[in-house]
């Protein structure tokens, strides 16, 4: 580990992957409904509420994957994972993670929708 820098550019290759794929999640929507933040691999989804994030823990949890929300209203979704993980485990977490948000969405705008009409 201390003999060369090659786990610190792996977690840093690890946290750019993350921030890019959370950054094109959060890019099919309104910045106001949900945005990427964080650095390195302390990074997450903030949504316009903390329901549509409770939502999208909830969908990710029924597909398997253990993910938390943070914030004062609980709006955060983080990614909290080990600095080991291997790249394609990442990248299954965060497909789960994106559809989960997709799938919050949809809902969300389906009730407004219902309310309106």
């Amino acid at each position: 580990f201390w003999t060369d820098d090659k786990f610190a550019k792996e977690v840093q290759r690890k946290g750019d992957l993350l921030m890019k794929r959370l950054d094109g999640i959060a890019d099919k929507y309104n910045k106001d409904l949900v945005r990427s933040k964080g650095r390195g691999m302390m990074c997450g989804l903030e949504f316009a509420t903390g329901e549509l994030a409770k939502t999208v823990t909830e969908y990710a949890f029924d597909r398997k994957l253990v993910i938390e929300t943070s914030g004062s209203g609980d709006q955060v979704v983080k990614c909290l994972m080990a600095l080991v993980i291997k790249a394609e485990d990442l990248m299954a977490g965060l497909d789960i993670l994106e559809e989960a948000t997709d799938k919050a969405i949809k809902e969300m705008r389906d009730k407004a929708d219902k309310a309106v009409a």
